[in-house]
C-alpha cells in the first residue's frame, strides 16, 4: 500500500451515501450495465412465448427507503413487465456458504420485496430448486427441480397474470418429474481429478452426440460449465455432503432430467463479484471463489481510501464487494497506485479468509 491510501471503517464510508431520492418512487429508470444470466434469458424467452411483454434488461426501479443503509436504492429486477408494476426475480438453488448463507440470502430477498412493495411494485419469484415452503411472496412459484421446466414457466405465467389483475396471490409448487429410466450405456464420462483446480472433471454425452465438459468445484458442491479459465456456474448439486460412491448416480439423475443445463451465472450468487459505479468484474477473468487470494489491476480514478469491502473515490463508494463474496471471507487488503507509460492505474489485492 503506497502513502496516501488509507483504510477506514466501512460504516464511515456508508455514512457518505446520499440520503435523498434521485427519482420519483416506483419510476422505471435506465441502467447502463446490467448482467443477465443464461437462465434468466431462458425464462424471458419462455414467458414471452406466453404473450407476456417484457422490457429489455437495461432498466431499474426507484425503490423505497432502506432504513438500514439510509438511502433509496435503485433495484434491478431480473425481468420487468411493460406497462405494469410487476417484475420477476429468478432465484437459483442454494447458497455458496450453506444453510446459514441461505438464511441471509432469504433475508435480503425479503427486504427487496418490501422495498419494491413500498414503491407500488409486486415481485413474482421463480424459486428454482428451493423446494416447497421456500416462497417469499404470495405469487411465488416453488420448484423441486433446479432446471427451468415447461411446467414451472406455465405456473409462473399464470402467477404473473394474477399479479397484473390484482388478484389474491397463490403460491404454486412444481415437483420433479420422475427420472427417466437410464439406458444401459451411461452417458456420463469418468469423474477425474482436475489437474490444476481442487476439483473434478465431468462430461456428459448430449442428445446431439457432442460431449459437454463440466467441472465440479467447492468439494463437489457446485457444478460449472466450460474449460480452462472460462467457467460459469450451472447448479448447486450438493455432492460435497455425499460419499464419493454416490456421486455418479446423483450426476446421472441430474443430467437425465436436463441433458443440456445452461450456466446460470459466473458465480453461485450471480454475475457480479463487485457492484457499484465502476464495473470491475471484467478484470476478474481468472478469479476462483475458492482461491486464497487474487490480485488485479484496473483504471479507477481518484481512489485514495478503501475498506475491507469497498474502494472509495472522492469520499464516495465507487466499487463494493458483493455481499455473498464478503460472506465467503473475501476482503480488500491493499490497494496501490501505479504508473505506466499509458497513465495511472490501480493494483488491488483480495484475500479470502477461509475461517
Amino acid at each position: 500500500m503506497v502513502e496516501g491510501l488509507h483504510s477506514r471503517p466501512h460504516s464511515e464510508a456508508g455514512a457518505k451515501r446520499a440520503v435523498t431520492r434521485k427519482y420519483p418512487l416506483g419510476e422505471i429508470v435506465p441502467r447502463k450495465r446490467v448482467h443477465s444470466s443464461k437462465v434468466e434469458e431462458r425464462v424471458r424467452t419462455m414467458l414471452e412465448g406466453h404473450g407476456i411483454e417484457l422490457l429489455d434488461p437495461h432498466h431499474g426501479v426507484q425503490a423505497g427507503l432502506d432504513p438500514e443503509a439510509g438511502y433509496w436504492p435503485i433495484l434491478t429486477p431480473d425481468l420487468i413487465l411493460k406497462g405494469q408494476r410487476v417484475a420477476v426475480e429468478v432465484d437459483p438453488t442454494g447458497s455458496p456458504d450453506g444453510p446459514a448463507g441461505h438464511d441471509k440470502k432469504r433475508a435480503a430477498d425479503e427486504k427487496r420485496n418490501r422495498l419494491m412493495a413500498e414503491a407500488g411494485w409486486t415481485l413474482v419469484r421463480l424459486r428454482l430448486g428451493l423446494g416447497q415452503g421456500s416462497a417469499i411472496g404470495p405469487f411465488d412459484v416453488e420448484t423441486e427441480s433446479v432446471n427451468v421446466t415447461v411446467a414451472a414457466i406455465d405456473a409462473l405465467a399464470e402467477a404473473v397474470r394474477r399479479a397484473i389483475a390484482g388478484s389474491s396471490g397463490v403460491i404454486r409448487f412444481i415437483p420433479k418429474n420422475p427420472s427417466p429410466q437410464r439406458k444401459q450405456a451411461s452417458r456420463l464420462g469418468a469423474i477425474g481429478q482436475h489437474k490444476y483446480e481442487d476439483g473434478w472433471y465431468v462430461s456428459w454425452l448430449q442428445d446431439s452426440g457432442a460431449r459437454a465438459r463440466y467441472v465440479l468445484l467447492d468439494g463437489g458442491r457446485n457444478l460449472y460449465a466450460g474449460v480452462g479459465w472460462d467457467l460459469e456456474f450451472v447448479a448447486d448439486v450438493g455432492l460435497d455432503s455425499l460419499p464419493r460412491k454416490r456421486w455418479r448416480s446423483e450426476l446421472e439423475a441430474f443430467f437425465s432430467e436436463d441433458p443440456s443445463p445452461l450456466p446460470a451465472s459466473r458465480f453461485p450468487w450471480g454475475s457480479e463479484f463487485f457492484t457499484g459505479e465502476h464495473d470491475l468484474n471484467d478484470r476478474l477473468n481468472k478469479l476462483r471463489i475458492s482461491a486464497a487470494e487474487y490480485t488485479f489491476t484496473a483504471n479507477v480514478p481518484n481512489v485514495t481510501e478503501f475498506t475491507g469491502s469497498a474502494l472509495i473515490a472522492d469520499g464516495k463508494v465507487c466499487a463494493e464487494l458483493h455481499p455473498e463474496a464478503v460472506r465467503l471471507g473475501w476482503e480488500v487488503t491493499t490497494i496501490e497506485a501505479c504508473q505506466s507509460r499509458l497513465g495511472e492505474y490501480l493494483r488491488v489485492r483480495l484475500v479470502r479468509n477461509a475461517g
